[in-house]
């Protein structure tokens, strides 16, 4: 029996494209493809690929994620399990708290 590949990408469905979302954050800081790209360690082209891109690689979107100080993770998850009206989404600095009304 041999052991599948395993490699985990996150796929945004309809209502989040990962690539727009990336690119909506640097247009809200400032941010151009070349600095991007320069943080991220990689070519304008591959900027611009990214911005088209629907899924994204887990390592890539990390390290995205940490060049933006912005977790994209948190914005995937919100995507698919939207909070309930009860519920309330704090972030403070790096932690995420979620305050439910039980």
């Amino acid at each position: 029996m041999t052991k599948a590949k395993s490699r985990f990408s996150f796929i945004a469905d309809r209502a989040m494209h990962i690539g727009q979302q990336i690119k909506l954050i640097l247009e809200e800081r400032g941010i151009s493809a070349i600095e991007f790209a320069a943080m991220i360690h990689c070519n304008r082209s591959n900027v611009y690929d990214i911005f088209q891109r629907k899924s994204i690689d887990t390592q890539r979107l990390k390290i995205i994620s940490k060049a933006l100080q912005h977790d994209f993770f948190i914005d995937l998850s919100k995507d698919c399990f939207p909070l309930s009206e009860s519920t309330i989404s704090i972030k403070w600095g790096p932690q995420q708290y979620i305050i439910t009304n039980d």
